[in-house]
């Protein structure tokens, strides 16, 4: 998925009037906290990435749409819808995040090595 993938569902899921390069920042946001758990480099994404792809699958692709919703009923102060969004977005990424884990299980660690 990109940036401009994201924010068209997000925009199609949540009409709002908040500009691409909000909604680009807040995709920056989510991809540095993926990108730290991974463990990779992080990058930052400029009005001139909006159409590269970013580090999630296709299959996780929805938790950057969920965070802009989010962050959408957020600032229009929508508590309720918030709430829901937030959980659909934090249940989305504890689940990716416990499926990486699972597939990386069998990986050698790049962390610990020969304590003893």
């Amino acid at each position: 998925m990109t940036i401009n993938k994201a924010i068209a569902a997000a925009d199609a899921m949540r009409p709002n009037a908040y500009s691409a390069e909000d909604k680009r920042v807040w995709v920056n946001q989510v991809e540095r906290q993926l990108q730290e758990f991974a463990g990779a480099d992080y990058t930052f994404y400029t009005a001139a990435d909006m159409d590269k792809e970013l580090l999630l699958p296709e299959a996780w692709s929805d938790i950057y749409v969920l965070y802009i919703c989010s962050l959408c009923d957020y600032w229009e102060q929508d508590v309720a819808k918030y709430n829901t969004s937030a959980a659909l977005y934090n249940g989305r990424l504890t689940e990716y995040k416990q499926e990486y884990r699972r597939s990386a299980a069998g990986q050698k660690s790049t962390h610990w090595a020969n304590l003893i």
